[in-house]
């Protein structure tokens, strides 16, 4: 996360907005705050915040502001909410929101998060499966088909892959040494939304760990980063019709 990540607070609670800029201001962001709608909209086209904290209830309706920030920007945003409000905070998630808290807040707590969303949403972006097919793929020990599907293992072993299976491993191998969030591997993967509450990256990569690692339980090519994601551990070549691949 960058030391100056630029953070802006929505709340029409001065003491609020006074308490979270200060503790936030002494862990290293660059915090701006405001109370009201407009000069929120304002706020963001001009400081073009890194990450937005707003609150559900503010003046003009915390939901009403997303959306219209989301006409211009695509930063993440995390809502603070009061217990009574924990429909429309959910439902703020099932539409793009980053993530919640309910108030009052504790601001150890909201930079841990707000450290957190940042991680997931600065990840370098997954380029495309752009392999020939036919081709042979290295990584690690392991080979690849990419015309049958066919992965052949440190062991010798050669085992199928699922169509699910087959496109993580093809993301992996397009972008190695990348660390890439669960929600970029559910879009290259399946062409979805993110989904907060989506587990599905997880099984298919415990799954395919299964096929490839010498220990699935122990992986080393596939790693898992908290609060990021996955990255291919390995360098990736084509054997055949394809020139080395670069991450």
């Amino acid at each position: 996360m960058p030391s100056k990540s630029k953070v802006m607070i929505v709340d029409d609670d001065g003491s609020i907005r006074e308490t979270l800029t200060d503790y936030l201001d002494a862990q290293g962001f660059t915090v701006a705050s405001t109370a009201g709608h407009q000069s929120a909209l304002r706020l963001a086209r001009s400081l073009s915040p890194d990450i937005a904290v707003i609150d559900l209830a503010q003046n003009g309706g915390g939901l009403a502001l997303f959306l219209e920030l989301r006409s211009f920007s695509s930063m993440p945003v995390i809502f603070l909410t009061d217990e009574s409000e924990e429909t429309d905070c959910i439902i703020s998630l099932e539409i793009g929101g980053d993530d919640y808290l309910v108030k009052p807040c504790n601001p150890r707590e909201l930079a841990a998060r707000i450290k957190a969303v940042l991680r997931r949403t600065n990840v370098v972006p997954v380029k495309p499966t752009n392999l020939a097919t036919g081709s042979s793929i290295s990584f690690g020990q392991c080979h690849f088909n990419s015309s049958t599907h066919e992965l052949t293992k440190a062991s010798g072993e050669t085992v199928m892959l699922s169509k699910g299976e087959m496109k993580l491993l093809m993301t992996f191998l397009a972008n190695p040494k990348t660390v890439m969030s669960r929600e970029h591997l559910l879009d290259a993967t399946q062409n979805r939304r993110k989904d907060i509450y989506d587990r599905s990256v997880d099984n298919l990569v415990s799954r395919l760990r299964k096929k490839l690692e010498v220990d699935p339980l122990a992986p080393r090519l596939i790693k898992t980063y908290w609060g990021g994601g996955y990255s291919l551990t390995s360098e990736v070549t084509a054997t055949s019709d394809v020139t080395v691949l670069s991450g």
